[in-house]
């Protein structure tokens, strides 16, 4: 079995050691983190693998789903396995990017699918996903020790349709698979969010995680926290509140429900990845018998590793949906991470390409590192859109 990944601390008992309220729980001033999302390695040679069954797709769907072709701005023409390097090439170069940020940032998070191979479709694909968890865990410990490394779990991780022998795979791999922990004042809550999308195989931790959750957001700790972010894998919505399920969301229902709860005890913040592309939007939440709002923001973080370009001039619904995706994008214009900054007053947050952050601080690429182009192809639909761009086109 692949080894956990070389930081210094694993969650357990549903806690980060040393990042606990008793150390961390007061205010001390702004600070930082970086968030990272969707690793993933080993997606852009599935994809390229199985290109013929887009060909497939769009006969027996009379093109209604077309499965997303690598599309590579560099060089279309890389092997599988220089594909599979590359990816592991991107996180390398995030890290670097990371280890020069000055301040340093207090910790940094990758919200789920950290690989792409599943631990429950046969054993060649748990073998697979060995491998991958070992690749993951080689560049996680190039990140400077003095910085905390925080994973969550992905529906790659655990699975879509997860069970128990599945999370505690991952739990001895990476510790808890949902825990809190606290910095400088901030209360941060980690669910796994496959445990609200689909836990027909797993009912029992799906129901301790939830009662869990309702005793984080009810705790006298909690309302004393400067500000209360929660972070998961999946994103409730991807750019309205109120927008139909799908793929890449939560259930309608449990999406509203999880959304009262959080912004009933305060939370204003809520990080995500999974969709492969920068999204979001604010939850305008109605709490309290008299019909207080509070605002609860989303924020749907785009991949280190490839991300999804979508059609042009979609709906909402397709938008959102699996059918809008056209091809995946794999260069360092396009790849990155969200930089956090906490304020006393609030949060603000700012996405930065692999490009920008290697030309901003001076950092060569390694020798095989494939530079990118300066020049994107994609005006629309593309990968690492604003979004409040991507919310207006949606609209």
């Amino acid at each position: 079995m692949a080894t956990a990944p070389p930081m210094a601390r694993l969650p357990t008992g549903r806690r980060y050691p040393l990042l606990t309220a008793d150390r961390e729980g007061s205010w001390r001033g702004g600070f930082s983190f970086v968030q990272m999302a969707d690793t993933q390695f080993g997606l852009s040679s599935t994809v390229k693998r199985n290109q013929y069954l887009r060909w497939l797709a769009k006969i027996f769907t009379c093109g209604l789903y077309i499965p997303p072709v690598l599309r590579d701005r560099t060089d279309s023409g890389y092997t599988l396995q220089a594909v599979d390097r590359k990816e592991i090439d991107f996180m390398r170069r995030a890290v670097r990017c990371i280890n020069e940020l000055d301040p340093a940032p207090a910790f940094v998070c990758v919200c789920g699918d950290l690989v792409n191979a599943y631990p429950n479709k046969g054993e060649q694909e748990a073998a697979l996903q060995e491998e991958q968890v070992a690749a993951f865990c080689e560049v996680a410990s190039e990140i400077d020790p003095s910085i905390p490394l925080v994973c969550m779990c992905g529906n790659h991780d655990v699975g879509d349709r997860p069970n128990a022998r599945t999370i505690d795979l991952y739990k001895r791999r990476f510790g808890d698979d949902y825990f809190s922990f606290w910095v400088g004042g901030v209360k941060f809550i980690v669910i796994n969010s496959q445990l609200y999308k689909n836990a027909l195989d797993c009912e029992p931790l799906a129901i301790a995680q939830d009662v869990w959750l309702d005793a984080e957001l009810e705790a006298e700790e909690t309302k004393r926290a400067r500000h209360v972010v929660v972070m998961s894998h999946i994103p409730p919505f991807i750019v309205e509140a109120d927008e139909p399920s799908v793929y890449f969301n939560f259930e309608a229902s449990k999406r509203a429900d999880l959304l009262e709860r959080m912004a009933r005890a305060g939370v204003s913040l809520w990080l995500c990845g999974h969709f492969h592309e920068n999204a979001g939007g604010v939850a305008r939440v109605p709490v309290g018998e008299r019909g207080e709002e509070r605002e609860l923001e989303v924020v749907v973080t785009g991949a280190v590793g490839a991300n999804i370009t979508r059609k042009p001039g979609l709906k909402l619904l397709d938008y959102i949906s699996l059918g809008g995706m056209d091809s995946l994008l794999l260069d360092s214009e396009s790849s990155g991470f969200r930089i956090v900054d906490v304020t006393e007053g609030g949060v603000r947050h700012e996405w930065h390409s692999i490009a920008e952050l290697e030309a901003r601080h001076g950092i060569e690429l390694a020798p095989g590192e494939v530079p990118a182009k300066t020049s994107n192809p994609i005006s629309e639909g593309g990968a690492g859109a604003k979004a409040s761009n991507r919310a207006a086109d949606a609209s």
